[in-house]
C-alpha cells in the first residue's frame, strides 16, 4: 500500500466520505456527550451541536471543491501540511514543523478517546480499564495497518446507519411509551404550561433560560469544523465534484437524524435515570442507559443491543480514522522526505512506504495507549485541544488560503501563532475583577474565546500577507485555475 492510498483511500465515493465526516464529528458527541450533558444540564448545550451542524454544511461549500482540485492537480498532496507546502511553496522545514505540531495535538486527542471510551467499555464488565484501552487501540491499529483510510471510511457507513437507526428507534419507542410532551419537557428542563415565550425559548440549561451571549458562545464551537474536516483529508480524498456533493448531502441527512434524535435521547434518559447522579462520569451514564434498556421488555432489549453495537462501531471507526490521520502525517510529512528520497522504482518505493506505515502505526498506537493508561485524561482536555488545533490553528488558515490569492507563508505562520496566543490568553489569564474574584477576559465578554481568536487570526494572516507577499506567477496561476475550474 502506498502513502497516497493509505491516506485518502482508493476509488472513494460520496457516501463513505460523508459518513466518515459525520461519524467523526457527531458520532461520539451525539452518542455520549450531548445526551449526557442534556441529562445533567438541560438542552442549552444543544446549541453547540447546532453550530457544528450548520458550519459543517458551510465548510463543505466553502472549502471542499477548491481543496479537492488542489489535490487532483498535485498527486503528492494528501495531508494538510502537504497542502500548505503546495499552496505557498514552503520548504521541508516548515512542513516538518507543521506536521509535528498537528501530530502531537492529534496524539493527545487519540489518547483522550482511548482513555474516555476505555472507561466506558470497562463499565460493561468486559475487563478492566487498561485491558479495554489496549483492545480498542489494537483494533484501531489492525484496521489502519491493513486497510488505511479506504476501508475505514466505508466502515463508517454501517456505523452511521446503526447509530441513526438505534437513536431513532429509542426515540420512537419512548414517544409511544411516555408521550411526546413528557420527552420534550424532560429535554428542555421546563414544564411548559402554555406560555408562548416558553414555547419559543426552549433551550434551557440548569433550569434557567440561556443568555444571548451564551447562545453565541455555544454556536461558535461550530468554527472548529473549518479545521476538522480538512484535517481528516475528506476533501482531498474526494475524486470528483460529484462525490463532494454526494458527501455533503450524506452529512446533512445523517447529521440531522443523529442530532435531533440525540437531543431527545437526553430527555428520554432523564425519564429513565433521574435522579441518578452521573455528574462526574459519562461512563456511568452510558452504562446505566444500557442497563435500563436490557432490563426492559423484548423491544427494550433489542434497542439495548443496538445501543451497545453502535457505541462499539463508532469508537472503532473514530479511533481508526484518527490514527490513520496521525500516521499519514508522520509517515508522509516527517519521515518520508528523510527515508524515501530516491527509490529505484515504484515497487521499491511502495515497499518502503508500507514498512514505514506499519512501524509508525505501531509506535503511535503504543504511545497513545501508554499515555491513556498512565494518565487520567479528562474530557475537557479533549475539547480544549480540538478547539486549538481545528478552530484556532487550522480553520482561519484554510479559509484565507483558499480565497486570498496573495497570502504568504509568513502570514500563515503569524496567523496561526496569533490565534493560539489570543485564545490561550483570553481563556487562562485572569485580569478582570468581578464579584467572585478575578476572571478571564473570555468570561468577561461573555461569548468565550473562540470567536475573538478566530477573527484575530484571520486579520493577522491578511495583514502580514499584505506586507510580506512576493509575486509568484506559478502559484498565482494555480490559484486561478483551482478557483475557476469546472470539474
Amino acid at each position: 500500500m502506498d502513502l497516497r492510498r493509505f491516506c485518502t483511500g482508493k476509488r472513494m465515493s460520496g457516501l463513505p466520505l460523508g459518513s466518515a465526516a459525520v461519524i467523526f464529528l457527531t458520532g461520539v458527541i451525539c452518542l455520549t456527550v450531548l445526551p449526557y450533558h442534556i441529562y445533567i444540564e438541560g438542552a442549552g448545550v444543544a446549541w453547540i451541536y447546532a453550530g457544528i451542524f450548520v458550519v459543517l454544511q458551510i465548510a463543505y461549500g466553502a472549502l471542499s471543491f477548491r481543496l479537492m482540485r488542489y489535490a487532483r492537480k498535485n498527486p503528492g498532496m494528501y495531508t494538510i501540511p502537504s497542502y500548505f507546502k503546495v499552496r505557498f511553496g514552503l520548504g521541508e522545514p516548515f512542513r516538518f514543523i507543521l506536521a509535528v505540531l498537528y501530530s502531537v495535538l492529534l496524539l493527545i486527542v487519540f489518547s483522550c478517546i482511548l482513555s474516555s471510551f476505555g472507561r466506558i467499555i470497562s463499565r460493561f464488565d468486559v475487563g478492566n480499564y487498561i485491558i479495554c484501552v489496549i483492545i480498542i487501540a489494537s483494533i484501531a491499529l489492525l484496521s489502519v495497518t491493513c486497510f488505511g483510510f479506504g476501508l475505514l471510511a466505508k466502515a463508517a457507513v454501517p456505523a452511521a446507519a446503526v447509530l441513526a437507526l438505534t437513536i431513532c428507534g429509542i426515540v420512537a419507542y419512548s414517544v409511544v411509551k411516555m408521550g411526546l410532551g413528557t420527552i420534550v419537557r424532560n429535554t428542555i428542563w421546563s414544564d411548559i404550561q402554555g406560555s408562548v415565550s416558553d414555547y419559543i425559548n426552549v433551550m434551557m440549561k440548569g433550569q434557567r433560560y440561556l443568555y444571548p451571549e451564551e447562545i453565541v458562545q455555544y454556536i461558535s464551537y461550530g468554527l472548529i469544523v473549518f479545521g476538522f474536516i480538512p484535517l481528516l483529508s475528506v476533501f482531498i480524498a474526494s475524486p470528483t465534484a460529484r462525490m463532494v456533493k454526494r458527501g455533503r448531502r450524506t452529512t446533512a441527512i445523517i447529521s440531522i437524524i443523529v442530532f435531533v434524535g440525540a437531543s431527545f435521547f437526553g430527555g428520554i434518559s432523564r425519564a429513565l435515570l433521574y435522579p441518578m447522579d452521573t455528574h462526574n462520569s459519562a461512563s456511568d451514564y452510558m452504562y446505566a442507559i444500557a442497563f435500563k434498556l436490557f432490563r426492559g421488555d423484548v423491544i427494550h432489549n433489542i434497542l439495548g443491543v443496538g445501543y451497545v453495537t453502535s457505541m462499539i462501531l463508532v469508537i472503532v471507526t473514530v479511533s481508526g480514522i484518527l490514527l490513520n490521520v496521525i500516521v499519514g502525517m508522520v509517515a508522509s510529512d516527517i519521515l518520508a522526505p528523510i527515508f524515501i528520497r530516491k527509490p529505484k522504482n515504484s515497487e521499491e518505493r511502495h515497499k518502503k512506504e508500507q514498512l514505514l506505515i506499519i512501524l509508525v502505526s505501531i509506535f503511535v498506537t503504543g504511545l497513545a495507549a501508554f499515555i491513556a493508561c498512565g494518565i487520567r485524561i479528562e474530557v475537557h482536555l479533549l475539547t480544549f485541544v480540538i478547539v486549538i488545533i481545528c478552530g484556532i490553528i487550522t480553520g482561519p488558515a484554510m479559509i484565507v488560503s483558499l480565497y486570498k490569492k496573495k497570502m504568504s507563508g509568513e502570514g500563515l505562520a503569524a496567523g496561526m501563532l496569533a490565534g493560539l496566543i489570543v485564545y490561550l490568553g483570553l481563556e487562562n489569564i485572569n485580569v478582570i475583577p468581578s464579584k467572585t474574584g478575578m476572571i478571564s477576559v473570555g468570561k468577561y465578554i461573555g461569548i468565550g474565546s473562540i470567536i475573538p481568536a478566530f477573527v484575530i487570526s484571520l486579520a493577522v494572516i491578511m495583514i502580514v500577507s499584505r506586507f510580506t507577499y512576493k509575486e509568484d506567477k506559478n502559484r498565482e496561476n494555480m490559484f486561478e485555475e483551482v478557483k475557476n475550474r469546472i470539474v
